[in-house]
């Protein structure tokens, strides 16, 4: 945290909530007269400690909140005491809320640390948005229904700026092209997020706030509410406790009573805010408030700058809303760019090389939805390069463009395709490129490459043989010359020996 400029006193405020968080979700209650009791108050002092508050302000928001009554101009505020499972949510919420400002929080200063210099350009900026795709489990909850619809949303994002700029690009450089046959995901999305008609998140934030009390019930009343608004839809089944959403990249079973226990986790009140950032000023005097740590009250103000008195007695924010205003500021965002994809496989978990788990790959392929995505690739053009780019690839492919050629790059282009033979409907010449259709016919090209340049390495070892070869025979000639300059002595002294012993 200092390397991105976070001091050490800031450091230790975002510790100690996380530990406060981390304490309160030790956090248990028994039922007491049909309401909620927090089971052991000593799990109470530790996290009271470390937020500055008393143990007894904690216990009370967790197991009671605020309700505002209106009629006319008139409004009155009761306390609601929760029963077990409204406490559970509620001590989840809290944390969840805590931990997700202070995740904020240090997103942010990450941001702040990288950000240029004042009076640099900023005009052009570089994002990376990491997802994994997909959750398809044997039990599938709110959060994989929320990672699903996110990911169906990116998925639409990917048709939309795939094909705009495809048929773009085909206008640009005249080709002729057909209208691309693709499943629009809009459907699905609106199954999921629409208002008017309403879809599934509407629906389960309608059934849940009409239910807040019951525990028993409400997930049954939720798959009846569905069926009966989605029965026909094409996108949606039902089963027993769980309901079908059919996703481009497969069918994801979401079983209501997950879906509800994990909605309702992630619900929290105005009123749990106030504990945070309004308690101190409100029941203790400015004189004492100078000798606690107004640094760390300072801090959870900034993580929470939220106007709680605006919103205290309205109905808090719901999780699906949170979700659909984030997707959709996602995808205003995202459609203002211009992406470039990079999919990640991850081909084993021990982490060796040479290690291939086929099993995992295949499922990361498909709920990364490469198929799909492919296929809308390679409906146009799968290649497509400049002339120029092309010519100097494969201009070895033909002697007619080998070693030089000095004539128009598009007809060099053309010469190449007809050297091998390809079929006139896989390839078309725009202004400034060349389009091959099928992946086929690139290889081809790619075939017939490295057969030149396997002849040409041949050619070439060839060469060095003939060379290392006359070299090594020159070396042994020279070094037959002294000997040869010697050799009339040599047999002199042979032949005097010879005559003087007969």
């Amino acid at each position: 945290m200092s390397v991105v400029g976070i001091n050490e006193e800031t450091q230790l405020e975002i510790l100690k909530l996380v530990s406060a968080v981390l304490h309160i979700g030790n956090i248990t209650f028994m039922e007491e007269n049909n309401f909620a009791a927090v089971d052991n108050t000593d799990m109470l002092q530790f996290p009271a400690f470390l937020l500055g508050l008393p143990a007894e302000a904690i216990q009370q928001k967790l197991t009671a909140r605020k309700m505002e009554s209106r009629w006319g101009n008139k409004a009155e505020t009761i306390d609601v005491t929760l029963n077990v499972e409204q406490a559970s949510y509620t001590r989840d919420a809290w944390t969840k809320a805590i931990h997700a400002r202070v995740f904020d929080y240090l997103v942010d200063s990450v941001n702040k640390a990288i950000q240029v210099a004042d009076g640099v350009d900023t005009g052009l900026s570089i994002g990376i948005l990491d997802i994994y795709g997909f959750e398809i489990f044997d039990n599938n909850g709110f959060e994989q229904f929320c990672i699903n619809f996110v990911n169906e949303k990116l998925q639409q994002i990917f048709i939309e700026l795939t094909l705009k700029a495809e048929q773009e690009e085909y206008v640009r450089e005249q080709i002729r092209w057909q209208e691309i046959d693709y499943f629009n995901n809009k459907v699905v999305c609106d199954l999921i997020e629409a208002k008017r008609p309403p879809g599934i998140m509407c629906i389960l934030d309608d059934v849940c706030a009409q239910n807040h009390g019951q525990k028993e019930g409400v997930d049954a009343q939720l798959l009846n509410h569905l069926n009966k608004t989605f029965s026909t839809h094409p996108h949606y089944q039902t089963g027993a406790q769980c309901f079908l959403v059919k996703h481009y990249a497969g069918d994801t079973f979401s079983k209501c009573p997950i879906v509800v226990v994990h909605y309702k986790k992630e619900e929290i009140n105005a009123d749990y805010l106030i504990l945070l950032i309004a308690y101190y000023p409100s029941v203790i005097s400015p004189s004492i408030l100078l000798l606690l740590n107004w640094q760390f009250i300072a801090f959870l103000r900034s993580l929470f700058p939220d106007n709680v008195n605006a919103t205290a007695g309205k109905r808090p924010t719901t999780a699906s809303t949170k979700i659909r205003n984030q997707a959709n500021a996602l995808v205003e965002s995202l459609m203002k760019c211009t992406p470039h994809y990079v999919r990640c496989i991850k081909p084993n978990e021990t982490k060796k090389p040479g290690d291939w788990d086929d099993q995992r790959v295949r499922h990361q392929v498909e709920y990364l939805g490469l198929r799909e995505n492919i296929r809308v690739r390679r409906a146009g053009f799968a290649y497509r390069r400049s002339f120029e780019k092309f010519l100097w690839r494969y201009a070895i492919l033909t002697p007619e463009t080998w070693p030089s050629y000095r004539g128009d790059p598009r007809q060099g282009c053309q010469i190449i395709c007809r050297s091998v033979n390809m079929d006139p409907d896989q390839f078309q010449m725009g202004t400034s490129k060349i389009f091959i259709k099928n992946p086929e016919s690139l290889f081809l090209l790619e075939e017939v490459r490295e057969k030149k340049y396997d002849g040409f390495a041949r050619k070439i070892q060839k060469a060095w043989r003939q060379f290392n070869a006359r070299k090594h025979h020159a070396r042994q000639k020279n070094g037959l010359c002294p000997f040869r300059q010697n050799s009339h002595v040599l047999v002199g002294v042979l032949f005097r020996q010879m005559t003087e012993n007969y």
